[in-house]
């Protein structure tokens, strides 16, 4: 069966989001053009924990959105990743916007629980 078209939407729209979130760690790491770091006392696996959070989740929503099968694990790994890194940042770094965190980790955990949905009704290939 044919993925809906508001399934490939949603998977484009979260391709947009997540890649604010690509931004955002570039500027985290100093990568982005003009920025000085800010990931000085992040422990290094948190930081690889953001990066596989904002790369898989950009990834996974592309799938999504091509409507692959290869979306669902990434989109939990990408969870899996944003798990980590904002149970980082509220309970050690004592920092970041809550709102912000919830809003990350709601839409992560709807994409991922998404992808899971349309695997199982075999909208994706």
């Amino acid at each position: 069966m044919a993925a809906p078209a508001w399934l490939r939407i949603i998977g484009g729209l979260a391709a947009a989001w997540t890649a604010i979130g690509v931004y955002s760690y570039l500027h985290h790491v100093g990568l982005a053009p003009g920025d000085m770091p800010r990931a000085v006392g992040m422990p290094p696996l948190v930081t690889a924990a953001y990066a596989i959070g904002v790369f898989g989740g950009v990834a996974g929503s592309l799938g999504l959105a091509l409507a692959r099968r290869w979306a669902v694990p990434l989109l939990w790994l990408s969870l899996a990743g944003l798990v980590i890194d904002w149970g980082w940042v509220f309970t050690v770094d004592k920092g970041g916007s809550v709102m912000l965190g919830a809003t990350v980790l709601a839409v992560a955990t709807g994409l991922a629980i998404l992808a899971s949905i349309a695997a199982r009704r075999n909208w994706l290939r």
